[in-house]
């Protein structure tokens, strides 16, 4: 069964020799009934680039999608009524689905940028609080920074919001959970048992610490005791 999409056949060699010049099939006006002797004439003076079968299905489906959305593909018309509404109920469908997909792209991409630029504003409306207030550098790259962390979590929900949105009894069990495999992956608590770790988590508040925050000092008075993890150990 001859294939819809052939390999690339590539002559090797060039278009001034002789031996790519076939002057009798090339004069021949129906070179349609020639086409088994030119394929042994070029068999041996090319070089064959094989593709796969779902490389040239994908490439034939790319191939007459384009034809069709550019209104060049070289289908019959309907002649019939069924033929007809048939057509027109698949184009009016073809149309809303790819309506449907450019909202929803344009969407992602709006909330994208409205986030971004509340982000900004408030960025800006920082920066010019800290100079108007004559704030020292130091403490205007902490607190930059520390915007700079909070943005990367891009977090939707805090852990007060969801601990009153969600029933006690399950906030406590996905805060154990979300904790104690937090402390299964510390070298400190790597050979403890799991019920363990899930006793241990009941009296742990969780808390975010921005970069360049000081948790503790050297000499302060601290009434609690402190895990302290980082997000990628």
């Amino acid at each position: 069964m001859p294939e819809k999409i052939t390999n690339v056949h590539l002559p090797k060699c060039s278009h001034f020799e002789h031996a790519c010049y076939n002057q009798q099939i090339f004069l021949d006006e129906k070179r349609e009934t020639h086409l088994l002797d030119l394929w042994q004439y070029w068999q041996n003076r090319t070089i064959k680039i094989e593709f796969s079968p779902f490389t040239k299905s994908y490439v034939l489906s790319m191939y007459w999608s384009a034809l069709t959305i550019t209104t060049l593909g070289e289908q019959p018309s309907p002649n019939e009524t069924f033929q007809s509404v048939f057509e027109i109920l698949d184009t009016v469908i073809g149309m809303l689905l790819f309506a449907g997909i450019v909202g929803s792209v344009a969407d992602l991409v709006a909330t994208a940028n409205r986030v971004k630029t509340d982000w900004q504003q408030r960025m800006d409306r920082l920066k010019q609080f800290m100079m108007y207030r004559d704030i020292h550098s130091e403490f205007q790259q902490r607190v930059l920074k520390y915007c700079e962390y909070e943005m990367s979590k891009m977090e939707n929900m805090s852990e007060l919001e969801m601990r009153d949105y969600l029933p006690p009894k399950l906030y406590i069990q996905v805060n154990r959970y979300a904790q104690w495999t937090v402390l299964a992956k510390s070298p400190l608590f790597k050979s403890c048992e799991v019920s363990f770790l899930k006793d241990v988590v009941a009296y742990l508040k969780p808390r975010d610490f921005g970069p360049g925050e000081v948790v503790c000092a050297r000499g302060e008075l601290n009434r609690v005791s402190l895990l302290i993890f980082h997000k990628n150990r």
